[in-house]
């Protein structure tokens, strides 16, 4: 049995996200991004190319929509993800995939069980591996939207690690996208600071202590350090200021999602968070 931890540090690697015979998902899903390219397969913009209109369906996610109003923790972590790479002066598009990215980086846990999720004890084998699935399939339903397609990568590579031991894919130090890097490191520090269900939340300092202890290793050492300046300079996320967003409006238009594009284990589960 392992305990449950702030961060998982193992994983199994992901099968490659298949082809599409619809020719905007294999642009979008079947050229499969190289972490040395952090922009994606379409360019510094990091969107996909136009829709095929005869192979789209027009399916609302409101799995996405949901997972936009699930709670503070995925928007003061978009917040504070914003705020990084602000500091860190990131162009204007990678500044957008890295606000999607963050304000969605846990979408895939909305297909993990809640027997799972909010367990309070020990977690087997199996059922890390159960959460382990997040990235990938957060990444797949990103993928599969025209507008939010940019920010797949970066979700799926939020729990990678510089020394190689993170997941799905066993990134490294140099090949993990800066983007990809500060939603790790905003994360982290959410999750040790709120309390959750299986533990309370640290002092402040000590998660900082933390944070410092991890960097190079755990997080990113470019992210850690923009991430300190930040908290220096301006603290950490009070009330956060995107507390509106997915809330005014139900469901939220999120754009139409291309069901073809998502892989056959998670079309019944996005089709019964509603389509029409």
């Amino acid at each position: 049995m392992r305990q449950r931890s702030t961060s998982c540090s193992e994983g199994t690697r992901a099968e490659p996200v298949g082809r599409s015979t619809c020719g905007a998902c294999a642009s979008s899903r079947g050229a499969r991004v190289s972490p040395s390219t952090p922009h994606g397969p379409w360019g510094s913009g990091g969107f996909p190319p136009s829709r095929h209109p005869s192979r789209h369906h027009p399916a609302r996610s409101r799995a996405i929509a949901a997972a936009c109003s699930a709670g503070p923790k995925p928007i003061r972590v978009g917040e504070l993800a914003l705020r990084v790479g602000i500091r860190g002066r990131l162009a204007a598009d990678r500044l957008r995939a890295l606000g999607l990215g963050a304000l969605l980086h846990d979408l895939g846990k909305l297909l993990v069980p809640d027997e799972i999720l909010r367990k309070p004890g020990a977690l087997t084998d199996s059922e890390f591996d159960a959460i382990r699935e997040h990235p990938v399939t957060g990444a797949e339903l990103l993928a599969a939207s025209p507008l939010l397609a940019g920010a797949a990568d970066l979700v799926r590579w939020h729990h990678e690690r510089p020394d190689g031991s993170g997941y799905p894919d066993g990134l490294s130090s140099g090949q993990i996208p800066l983007e990809a890097a500060i939603i790790s490191a905003c994360d982290g520090w959410d999750a040790m600071t709120y309390s959750r269900h299986y533990r309370a939340a640290l002092e402040p300092a000590h998660a900082r202590r933390i944070l410092a202890e991890g960097a190079g290793t755990q997080w990113d050492s470019r992210a850690i350090a923009l991430l300190e300046a930040e908290l220096d300079e301006n603290g950490p996320v009070e009330t956060p200021l995107l507390d509106a967003v997915g809330r005014e409006r139900s469901p939220a238009e999120l754009g139409d999602v291309c069901l073809d594009a998502l892989p056959a284990r998670l079309r019944a589960p996005l089709a019964e968070h509603g389509a029409g």
